[in-house]
Order: C-alpha cells, then sequence, then structure tokens
C-alpha cells in the first residue's frame, strides 16, 4: 500500500479542519453571534467594513443598547482592539463573517504542524496537528465570532518565524514575527504579553551570554512595539483620549 505523504497528510487535516468548523458554524452556532462579546465584535467589523472606527449614537440610544458597545461624544464602538475586527471585517465584506474562523482554524492547524516539524521532526508536526483537530475547545471556538482563533493564529506565527530566525534563516523572520506578535497584541492584548514573556527571557539570557547576535531581537522588538503602538492611536482616534 502506497503510503501517504506528509504533505498531502496536513492538506488532509486542514481541509477537515476547515469543514467540521464550518459545520459547527453554520449548524451548531446558526451563523449568528450568541456571546455579548461576538456581538461587540461583529459590530466593530460591520462599521470598520463601512471604513470607518464608529457610527453616530443612536437618537434614542436606549433603545438600541449592546452589551460591550460604547456610546462616547456622540460615537459608537465596540470596547475591544481592533485587530480582530479588522480581520472579520474582510468576512463582512465577502458576505460570510460566519467563515472567517474556519479558515483561521484550516490555517492554525498548518502552523502547528510546521511548529512541530521545525522543533520535532514530521511525525511531531502531524501528531500535534491531530491534537489540534481533535480539541472540542478548538472546534467550538473556530465556529464562533470570538477572536481566539486570530490571536492562536498570530501567536503561532510569531513562535515559527522566531525560531526560524534564531536557528539562522533570513533576516525577514525577525521582521515578521515581531509583527506578528505585534498583531497578536491588537487582537487579545494581555494573551500576547504573557505569551511573549518566555521568548523574551529567551532573548535576554542570549545576549547576556553572547551567544546570539543583540540586533535580530532588537528587530522583533522594535517591529512588535511599532504594532503595538497602533492601540493607543485607535483608542485616541475613537475616544479623543
Amino acid at each position: 500500500m502506497k503510503r501517504i505523504s506528509p504533505n498531502k497528510l496536513i492538506l488532509i487535516l486542514c481541509v477537515l479542519a476547515f469543514l467540521i468548523t464550518a459545520a459547527v458554524a453554520y449548524f451548531a452556532f446558526e451563523r449568528l453571534p450568541h456571546l455579548e462579546d461576538e456581538v461587540a465584535y461583529l459590530f466593530q467589523a460591520r462599521t470598520m467594513a463601512l471604513g470607518r472606527l464608529t457610527v453616530p449614537t443612536p437618537a434614542v440610544k436606549q433603545a438600541f443598547w449592546t452589551p460591550f458597545v460604547l456610546d462616547y461624544q456622540g460615537a459608537r464602538f465596540g470596547k475591544y482592539p481592533p485587530g480582530w475586527p479588522g480581520i472579520l471585517a474582510a468576512g463582512v465584506l465577502a458576505g460570510a463573517p460566519w467563515l472567517v474562523n474556519p479558515l483561521l482554524a484550516a490555517l492554525s492547524i498548518y502552523l502547528i504542524y510546521r511548529l512541530g516539524q521545525t522543533l520535532y521532526d514530521e511525525r511531531v508536526g502531524l501528531l500535534a496537528a491531530v491534537l489540534g483537530l481533535t480539541s472540542p475547545l478548538f472546534l467550538v471556538l473556530s465556529g464562533s465570532f470570538l477572536s481566539h482563533l486570530a490571536s492562536l493564529v498570530w501567536l503561532l506565527l510569531f513562535s515559527l518565524w522566531f525560531i526560524w530566525r534564531v536557528q539562522g534563516r533570513s533576516g525577514r523572520f525577525a521582521l515578521g514575527a515581531g509583527l506578528a506578535l505585534g498583531m497578536a497584541f491588537l487582537t487579545r492584548s494581555l494573551t500576547a504579553v504573557a505569551y511573549a514573556a518566555p521568548f523574551i527571557l529567551y532573548s535576554l539570557v542570549q545576549i547576556i551570554r553572547r551567544q546570539s547576535h543583540w540586533p535580530r531581537y532588537l528587530l522583533i522588538a522594535s517591529a512588535g512595539a511599532a504594532v503595538a503602538a497602533l492601540l493607543p492611536v485607535y483608542q485616541w482616534v475613537v475616544t479623543g483620549d
């Protein structure tokens, strides 16, 4: 019997991830937000799809009250960072926001495979991808309008590119790692900070021991900080503060 190549296996797993999570979104969640957070995210995404960050407060705002959607100085906007709503806005423009997370689910399964392959080998990468696909929490979140999958993808990209740069690959991976971490901060800020902590500690140890060149870590930090700085800019635009 002919053996299936790892490339075909991971492709099958990614397709399965998309189909299963799309089925969860379609049948279990009926392509609708169910939690207050999801409603606020979708509101922000629809606002961004209009090319705006805020919309005018309704004349009778109490009649249109929505949890986690704020009215301030005549403007209405969601309370959450703009990273995930910005991605979800692409789904709004395409007429299928409910498919954004299933697509991210497929991408995350592939990135989990590549991370396992990079750290160990293809068998470990495939096993990690299978385990990810069998996680009930992964499947449920992937069918929702929540921000967890976007955060997962950005952090996996950060991890993979950080490791590739440490292994001596092209300097563009340092830039990519920083940008991905910055986007994770714009998506789920405290999660990104906590996740980055051991990478920061590792980098400092390497620099102190002079076992690695500090410019590569400076580029990662600078790129991440530049993107993360967009959060206070966003807050200033929507609130004036």
